[in-house]
């Protein structure tokens, strides 16, 4: 396994000096959209919680969210500066409409929109309310399904995906994005649509795919909690890194928490390695970037992001 490269200050970025914050949290966020109370509320998410204790530990705690608006996230993080990887779609494919510009603005417009969204009997969450806002952009032959570039690399599954009904990312994408727009304004930096400032602790969202990082980081070919407190200890060792963890027992009888977990470990591993910013060489001038987004430590094959 190769060793940890430095870390550098500051990368050039289309020539500019761009700083790069060292996160003192990480949270990792799985998905659900899963309506309550005739879909006027939605279930608890999974959380993981990484404090950073040295150079080379972290605390880990296992927590449940009511939701991802403002108020939820910095009452986690407060003045932390924190990045969250979030389980669910951050972009949407370039070709398809609106209009959008380089830059998160547009991607926070959408997230209002979705804040405003209401079943015929007022619901604010579910299936049906999630398809008939994505419908919007596109809604056709499920053979010609548009997907961003980032998701055929990745073989995940498009937000417009329906069937079968427990790949269903849509829904739950919706969830977070009118839990994200209910302040109406963007509040926290989007990854890699956003730039990073001097000065600026607005929390960094990132987009998680869990199954990517259970294959990339740890090894294992599928989502397997039985497997992960052993996977994680040998990268562990290998690369120096110390976990104040106990509750294993807790992960591998949740696999929802798991995920939680590996997005949350996944967003350290990745920042030791110098991935979590650049994944890849000419990441920044990849055309889809700056309209679709992008996966947290996503590569393209045979590109290990030197």
């Amino acid at each position: 396994s190769p060793r940890l490269r430095p870390r550098p200050a500051r990368v050039a970025v289309r020539g500019f000096a761009v700083p790069h914050p060292e996160f003192e949290v990480f949270f990792g966020v799985d998905q659900t959209g899963a309506a309550l109370r005739k879909g006027h509320a939605a279930r608890a998410l999974p959380c993981a919680r990484l404090d950073r204790q040295g150079r080379d530990s972290w605390k880990v705690s296992l927590l449940s969210l009511a939701s991802v608006t403002r108020p939820a996230l910095e009452a986690q993080a407060g003045s932390l500066r924190a990045a969250w990887l979030l389980d669910c779609v951050l972009g949407l494919p370039s070709h398809l409409p609106p209009e959008r510009a380089e830059g998160s603005a547009p991607l926070w417009a959408l997230f209002a929109e979705a804040a405003l969204c209401r079943g015929p009997e007022g619901q604010l969450y579910g299936r049906a309310l999630a398809r008939s806002f994505f419908d919007r952009f596109w809604a056709g032959d499920p053979m010609r399904m548009p997907r961003r570039q980032c998701e055929g690399l990745a073989r995940c599954n498009s937000v417009f995906q329906l069937h079968p009904f427990q790949k269903n990312i849509q829904t739950g994408t919706f969830r977070f994005w009118r839990e994200l727009g209910q302040a109406r304004e963007p509040w926290a930096l989007l990854w890699p649509l956003d730039r990073a400032v001097d000065g600026d602790r607005r929390p960094w969202l990132f987009e998680g795919y869990p199954s990517l990082l259970w294959r990339t980081l740890l090894g294992l070919p599928t989502r397997n909690p039985a497997r992960l407190q052993s996977a994680v200890g040998q990268v562990c060792e290998r690369e120096g890194l110390s976990l104040q963890f106990q509750d294993w027992h807790r992960l591998m009888e949740d696999p929802d928490l798991a995920d939680a977990f590996v997005l949350g470990l996944g967003g350290v591993l990745l920042e030791r390695r110098g991935l979590l910013w650049e994944p890849f060489r000419g990441f920044r001038d990849h055309p889809a970037i700056g309209r679709e987004g992008w996966i947290a430590g996503l590569c393209p094959v045979g590109d290990s992001g030197s």
